[in-house]
Formats: structure tokens, C-alpha cells, sequence
């Protein structure tokens, strides 16, 4: 079965792919032995978009509009061609043969171009040097997990370059991995090399996918009784009606959080985007009532609950995944949109929609959120669901190609569609 690739449009080869994300080929750097001395002076007037600084540089460069490339020509006859893109092709096993042909078309080009300016030069010795490939995962990445973990391969110091550097042993790659989940991968000799580093760091990054957005809900006990009226009529950003609700609701901006002070001393707090604002905003909340007159202490912290979401970035057949996984889901479009996905361990529950967006809530700490997602990933991408092509009843003569725009995706087809 083949799939869209995030890259491009073309099928992707899941069993080559594993992960459905073919890294894109961004330049090819290779070199070409000219065989002859040149009089790169010479070379700078005579030829077209060539330009000759030795005093900053001891090579001519020279660029062509077709392929777009660049050369440095040396005295020596040795050149270095960079600058070679490839796309994506439907046939994978035409990509190496394609990536070939093209650049030695260029590296020939540039050959003719001294030759035509009198010098006897060859075109032996051709070599790829080095490839560099970039894709992205499409989530986002806890380079500080990747980094601790992977200490052994792994570079990673944000306050000098924003990305981690890791050195895969084999095949023997560098890979720049962002926070964004964009990957940049440098230092392949052929195009293979750059596809088996991908999918080797795949499953790792999944594993280190970063939960975007947070909400933590912990509980403080002030230790004393409290006049709530008094609270709402001297404290800012307060307010109580105790006909609809028996609390004083309190805001502060930093951390932005939500504070429910009830009458018993109990309080819970909610907003919070870490464990950490959590506990400050409690203490400022505890130090605003003390400013009030109330005796109140800061006693039995603890967070209640941990909310996380995130987005897998495609559509996910939840028809199938309910029926299926029938022990653990409960799924009812007409009452609630999402599946609601009840985890045994850790005791975590989900709701998942049909755009690939996640709810994780019910966790006491991080880790049993970061757990619960690792373990529905894989389920996650069986029922990964495949966008169609849609057919409209039109009648056109010679099969003619039509862009047929949807909602949600652009559709390519002929008259003799067999996509649906």
C-alpha cells in the first residue's frame, strides 16, 4: 500500500519508507578532475558568469542557469560542482540513475565551456562527494531528552547553534535535527545512505515527540478559614458569586493562571504550562490572601492532573479504530466528535479526533503522558486514514487532465479516474 509522502506528492514505498517521509535531496556537491592546467585569468574574461578574486579566492567561479548550479574551477583542472537539486520521482529505483544523469550533464556542460575557450580539458575522475537531504517529521522535538539520551552521538548547545548535531555511526551521517522537527542530513556518498539515516532516527525522534501545549491542575490547602467576600471585595482580578459558583475565582498574569479559593481554605489552581508555574502561581496566590489578613499557610502542594496535546499531523479512521480497539474506546460522532480512548497503563485517557489532533489528560506527572502517547503512536498509524482522489460526474473528450479543488486537498485526475 502506498501512501502520500509529507515531502511531495509522489506514492511513497512504505516498505522502503517506513515512516511515509522521503527526506528531499536540497544539493549535490561533486568533483571532476579536468586533467589540464588552466590560466584561470584567461578563463574569468573570456567566459559568461564567471568571476575571478584571488586575492579572496584561488578559483573562478562560474554559474549556469540550466541545470542551476555553481563551479570553482582550479588552476589545478580540479573543479567542485555544488548546488544540484533532484525531485521526487514516481519510480524510486529511477531516482540514483536521475540524480546521475543530471549531474554529469552539468559537470560535462562546465567541461565544454573550457574546452571552448581552448584548453584541452578531459572529464575524468567524477565523484560525488556529498549529499545533503532535509525533510520534516511534522512535530516537534524535546532536543533536551535526545540530547541526555543520546549523549554518545548527540551535540546540543542552544546558546551557540539551536539545533542538535547528531553523528550517526552507521551510516556515517550528521544529521541537524530543530526543535520544529525539521532534519537536516549531510555527508552521504550516495542517496541510500541519506534514506537509511531517516528512517534509523525516525522512530527515535518519535520517541522524543514533544506534547506542545500544557495544562497542569494542582491542589494547596491554606490552612485556615476564609471570607470569601472579603477576598473578592479587596483583591484584583477577583470575583465571587456565590449563587452560581461557592468560590472566589482569582487571575494573575504571571504565570497566567486561574485560582479557585473556597471558603475551607482549600484551593486549586489551573493554567499553569508547567509543574514549576504551577507551584509559583499557588505561592502568589497564598501570599495575595496573606497581604489580606488571613493566616494563611502553603500546605500539601500537589498536582491533581496534567493535560497535554498535540497533533500527529494526518487523519485517523476512527471507525475503525473504536471497532477494534472496542475494550478501551467509546466513540459516539452524534453526542462528542472525538474517541475517547480510555488507557490501562499508564491510567491515562485520550481523545482523539479525526484531524490527527490528541488530548492527553489524567496524568499525575510528565512522563506518564509522554508513556500514554509513545503507546497509541503505533496504533495511531495503522489507522493512519489515506485521502482519495474525489471523481465529479465530468464529461470531457480525450481523457483531459482537470485540477479539481476540495476543501481540503488538491486532486489531479483524468476522465478514466480509478482513484475512488
Amino acid at each position: 500500500m502506498a501512501e502520500a509522502g509529507l515531502e511531495g506528492s509522489q506514492p511513497v514505498d512504505l516498505s522502503k519508507h517506513p515512516s511515509g517521509i522521503i527526506p528531499t535531496l536540497q544539493n549535490i556537491v561533486s568533483t571532476v578532475n579536468l586533467d589540464c592546467k588552466l590560466d584561470l585569468k584567461a578563463i574569468a574574461l573570456q567566459a559568461r558568469n564567471a568571476e575571478y578574486n584571488p586575492k579572496r579566492f584561488a578559483a573562478v567561479i562560474m554559474r549556469i542557469r540550466e541545470p542551476k548550479t555553481t563551479a570553482l574551477i582550479f588552476a589545478s583542472g580540479k573543479m567542485v560542482c555544488t548546488g544540484a537539486k533532484s525531485e521526487q520521482q514516481s519510480k524510486l529505483a529511477a531516482r540514483k540513475v536521475l540524480q546521475l544523469n543530471t549531474v554529469l550533464l552539468k559537470l560535462n556542460h562546465y567541461a565544454r565551456i573550457i574546452q571552448k575557450l581552448g584548453f584541452p580539458a578531459k572529464f575524468k575522475d567524477f565523484k560525488i562527494q556529498n549529499i545533503v537531504g532535509s525533510c520534516d517529521v511534522k512535530f516537534p522535538i524535546r532536543l533536551e531528552g535526545l540530547a541526555y539520551s543520546h549523549g554518545a552521538f548527540s551535540s546540543y548547545e542552544p546558546e551557540l547553534f539551536p539545533g542538535l548535531i547528531y553523528r550517526m555511526k552507521q551510516p556515517k551521517i550528521v544529521l541537524l535535527i530543530f526543535v520544529s522537527g525539521k532534519i537536516v542530513l549531510t555527508g552521504a556518498k550516495v542517496r541510500e545512505e541519506t534514506y537509511t539515516a531517516f528512517e534509523n532516527i525516525y522512530p527515535v525522534l518519535t520517541e522524543f515527540r514533544k506534547v506542545q501545549q500544557w495544562n497542569i491542575v494542582s491542589t494547596v490547602n491554606l490552612d485556615c478559614k476564609l471570607d470569601l467576600k472579603a477576598i473578592a471585595l479587596q483583591a484584583r482580578n477577583a470575583e465571587y458569586n456565590p449563587k452560581r459558583f461557592a468560590a472566589v475565582i482569582m487571575r494573575i498574569r504571571e504565570p497566567k493562571t486561574t485560582a479557585l479559593i473556597f471558603a475551607s481554605g482549600k484551593m486549586v489552581c489551573t493554567g499553569a504550562k508547567s509543574e514549576q508555574q504551577s507551584k509559583l502561581a499557588a505561592r502568589k496566590y497564598a501570599r495575595i490572601i496573606q497581604k489580606l489578613g488571613f493566616p494563611a499557610k502553603f500546605k500539601d502542594f500537589k498536582i491533581q492532573n496534567i493535560v497535554g496535546s498535540c497533533d500527529v499531523k494526518f487523519p485517523i479512521r476512527l471507525e475503525g479504530l473504536a471497532y477494534s480497539h472496542g475494550a478501551f474506546s467509546s466513540y459516539e460522532p452524534e453526542l462528542f466528535p472525538g474517541l475517547i480512548y480510555r488507557m490501562k497503563q499508564p491510567k491515562i485517557v485520550l481523545l482523539i479526533f479525526v484531524s490527527g489532533k490528541i488530548v492527553l489528560t489524567g496524568a499525575k506527572v510528565r512522563e506518564e503522558t509522554y508513556t500514554a502517547f509513545e503507546n497509541i503512536y503505533p496504533v495511531l498509524t495503522e489507522f493512519r486514514k489515506v485521502q482519495q482522489c474525489l471523481f465529479n460526474d465530468i464529461r470531457l473528450s480525450g481523457g483531459h487532465m482537470l485540477l479539481i479543488r476540495s476543501s481540503r486537498f488538491f486532486c489531479c485526475m483524468t476522465v478514466n479516474c480509478n482513484c475512488t
